[in-house]
């Protein structure tokens, strides 16, 4: 069983590490579904992997909202991708649709072109994960065997349902779709979308899914003693004094109940009051 856990900072790829996780997907602004996290934040969390094992996979994902994407957004893609390999990542988590709702083959096929070259310039493998974009396509299966032949390793879903759990019938599906065909070799399927550890070994036996992608997170109360009631950040609801990490009980949890490794994690939040992301 492969394990994917979805961090958002350096202290997150150490837990995740530190759990025995295969990968990381690396995003930031995840209350928005992930975009692509900085320089800086790549470039740590390739440090932070050193050593370990683990693989970090980039999340390119240039702004919040739908994946179909104008010129210059394709073109900042491309060069993010460059620029995250360049830093060190071993893979790229990219989508793109059309505004019908079908896989965008023109972009995909730019995408997977600037992955391939960083590749070569770097001297390594890049892998190639198709987002949840797939959630979103209009015919799953034709979905399904575009991303295949546009040569990608994997797909992150949750069965285009809300959760993985409420998807188990598509994902079973899909795993069942995903060996060699005519249309290109095997495929991973990752199943992603409310994974608990009270849930994923039941979603494994339904699914046969042999790849799981979670996040694992626990809130955390600010180390702020200042604070001003009257400003909050971004959308009116927003608490400016919690925050979410990489919690290490939680992703331990859900390693050990897919048979994976049950050792201690060390990293964010050790230590800290922490309450359960559900």
């Amino acid at each position: 069983m492969q394990t994917e856990v979805c961090v958002d900072s350096a202290s997150g790829v150490r837990v995740a590490a530190a759990a025995g996780a295969d990968r990381v997907e690396l995003c930031s602004a995840l209350e928005v579904g992930g975009l692509t996290p900085s320089m800086g934040l790549i470039e740590q969390a390739v440090q932070a992997s050193a050593g370990s094992g683990l693989q970090v996979q980039v999340l390119i994902r240039p702004r919040p909202g739908d994946f179909h994407y104008q010129i210059d957004e394709i073109r900042c893609m491309e060069r993010d991708i460059a620029a995250a390999v360049a830093a060190g990542a071993h893979g790229v988590v990219v989508g793109a649709l059309r505004v019908d709702g079908s896989v965008d083959d023109d972009v995909l096929a730019r995408l997977v072109a600037a992955a391939r070259a960083a590749g070569r310039r770097a001297s390594i493998p890049v892998a190639l994960t198709f987002h949840r974009a797939f959630d979103v396509a209009l015919d799953p299966f034709v979905a399904l065997e575009t991303v295949r032949r546009n040569g990608f390793d994997r797909i992150l879903t949750s069965g285009q349902a809300a959760t993985a759990g409420a998807g188990a019938a598509l994902l079973a599906e899909l795993v069942r779709r995903s060996g060699p065909s005519d249309g290109g070799p095997a495929i991973g399927i990752l199943a992603g979308g409310g994974i608990r550890g009270d849930n994923v070994a039941e979603l494994v036996r339904a699914t046969g899914v042999s790849q799981v992608h979670f996040s694992g997170r626990a809130r955390v109360p600010s180390a702020m003693r200042h604070r001003n009631p009257a400003v909050t950040m971004g959308s009116e609801d927003a608490d400016p004094y919690t925050r979410l990490v990489t919690d290490p009980d939680t992703v331990r949890a859900i390693i050990a109940a897919v048979g994976g490794p049950a050792g201690a994690a060390d990293g964010e939040g050790a230590g800290s009051e922490r309450r359960p992301e559900k």
